[in-house]
C-alpha cells in the first residue's frame, strides 16, 4: 500500500503541475472553442511529456479508482478505473492532461455525470457536437474540458481531456 500511496501522490503532483487551480466561474458563459477529447489512444500507466522531462511509468496490477482523483473539481463516476494518464506541457500552446478510464456505468449516464460535475466545478457547457456522448465545457479564464465516451458492454470507456489556459 505505501507504494500505491506514493504513486497517487506523484500522479496528483503531476496533474497539478499540468493544470493550475483557478477560481470557480460563477457567472459569464465561456465562448471559446473547445476541441473534442477524441479517441487518441492513451497507453496504460502514466506518461509525461514536457520540454524538461519525458517519461513513462507503468506498474502492472496497480489501478487507480475514480474516487482517488479530483479532476479540477470533477470526479469520475463511482466504480470507474483510470487506465492511463498522459500529461503534455509544451513550451508553446496549452498544457493538457488526457485521462483514459473504464466505468461500470452506462455511457449515457457517464456523459450526464460529467455534465453535472462540470457545471458544479464552474464550467459552462459548450455546444460543439450533436453527439450526446461528447461533452465539452469551458471557463471564462480559458480552462476547458472535453469528454468522449463510448459503450463497452454494460459499462463504458472514456477519455477526458483537461486543457489549461494558454
Amino acid at each position: 500500500m505505501p507504494t500505491r500511496t506514493a504513486i497517487l501522490i506523484a500522479a496528483g503532483a503531476v496533474m497539478l503541475s499540468g493544470c493550475e487551480s483557478r477560481a470557480r466561474n460563477e457567472g459569464a458563459a465561456a465562448t471559446q472553442a473547445v476541441p473534442a477529447a477524441g479517441n487518441a489512444p492513451v497507453e496504460k500507466g502514466l506518461a509525461i511529456n514536457t520540454p524538461a522531462f519525458e517519461g513513462r511509468l507503468n506498474i502492472p496490477g496497480m489501478t487507480i479508482g475514480g474516487e482517488d482523483m479530483d479532476l479540477d473539481g470533477m470526479k469520475l463516476p463511482p466504480g470507474s478505473k483510470v487506465t492511463g494518464i498522459k500529461v503534455d506541457a509544451p513550451d508553446a500552446g496549452r498544457d493538457q492532461v488526457r485521462i483514459a478510464f473504464t466505468s461500470d456505468t452506462a455511457a449515457a449516464a457517464v456523459a450526464e455525470h460529467f455534465r453535472a460535475q462540470g457545471r458544479e466545478a464552474g464550467y459552462a457547457l459548450v455546444a460543439g457536437t450533436t453527439d450526446p456522448l461528447d461533452v465539452r465545457g469551458a471557463k471564462t479564464d480559458g480552462e476547458s474540458f472535453a469528454l468522449t465516451v463510448a459503450p463497452a458492454g454494460a459499462g463504458a470507456t472514456g477519455t477526458l481531456l483537461l486543457l489549461d489556459k494558454d
